[in-house]
């Protein structure tokens, strides 16, 4: 069970080193196919001094990627805005996840 869940870390780890090199904005085209010959050639060292050299950085550039987007995007309101118009006349709509008085 201890090496399952050992090689499930390392196929995670693997992912995401191979991911940050691919999506690097400050390496070229031949740093990249450096880091990933390591890695596939190398697996273990590969991985560990990618860590150690780019680890840090590593971090830093998924939190600039992580901004938050739209609450709602203009897809979504438009869909929203339709269904508030197919409310029938007679009927009282709910508002903000509140049911209607007297229901």
């Amino acid at each position: 069970m201890l090496y399952l869940f050992l090689w499930i870390a390392w196929i995670m780890l693997v992912f995401r080193i191979v991911s940050d090199i691919s999506r690097s904005d400050d390496l070229g085209g031949v740093g990249k196919a450096g880091w990933m010959l390591l890695i596939l050639v190398i697996p273990w060292l590969g991985a560990l001094i990618y860590l150690i050299a780019r680890g840090t950085r590593m971090c830093s550039r998924d939190a600039t990627r992580r901004r938050p987007g739209p609450a709602v995007t203009p897809w979504q309101s438009g869909t929203v805005a339709q269904c508030r118009r197919r409310v029938e006349p007679g009927r009282p709509a709910v508002e903000a996840g509140r049911a209607a008085p007297g229901r």
